[in-house]
């Protein structure tokens, strides 16, 4: 039995969201940019985590490999193995 695991965001992080998801009703892509520790992977989990649940591919690119494992390792604490299964990196 899997166990769901809530993120919590700060109140920044929540207008992230709230920013990104009124950005995908304009368009088809959108590039996420905040500073260095301010959460972007938590901000890129919550945004993954609804479109997964909707059946929806979730691609993600980064400049490093690293970067996309990071975003891989975290996204996999709050999802199970079939959510990821939607979820691609480069």
């Amino acid at each position: 039995m899997a166990v769901e695991r809530t993120i919590h965001l700060y109140p920044y992080q929540a207008d992230m969201v709230n920013r990104i998801e009124k950005a995908f009703e304009s368009f088809r892509s959108v590039m996420v940019q905040m500073p260095t520790g301010t959460g972007k992977t938590h901000v890129i989990a919550v945004i993954a985590r609804k479109f997964v649940s909707e059946g929806k591919t979730v691609r993600m690119v980064a400049h490093r490999r690293e970067l996309v494992t990071q975003i891989r390792n975290t996204l996999a604490l709050y999802m199970s193995k079939d959510e990821m299964s939607l979820v691609e990196g480069e």
